[in-house]
């Protein structure tokens, strides 16, 4: 299923933070590794894409984010 086809979505952001949104935005208030996950649902089908993150202390921008879902998922 592709991510832009999809009816809804799921983020967890791995720390603790999580959104709904298509494209949302997320600052890291911690430096460290996370491992973020997207869900996509559309009907009853539904793919799960996950990364895992390393943000450094200090560290600021954006983090683009390439899912198997062949979009880019764009998270801060």
């Amino acid at each position: 299923s592709d991510a832009a086809e999809a009816d809804r979505f799921i983020w967890d952001f791995g720390d603790g933070g999580g959104s709904e949104l298509r494209n949302p935005e997320h600052t890291y208030l911690d430096a460290g590794e996370f491992t973020v996950r997207l869900t996509a649902i559309r009907g009853q089908e539904l793919s799960t894409a996950e990364t895992v993150i390393t943000v450094a202390a200090g560290e600021a921008g954006w983090i683009t984010i390439r899912n198997t879902f062949h979009r880019d998922i764009r998270s801060r």
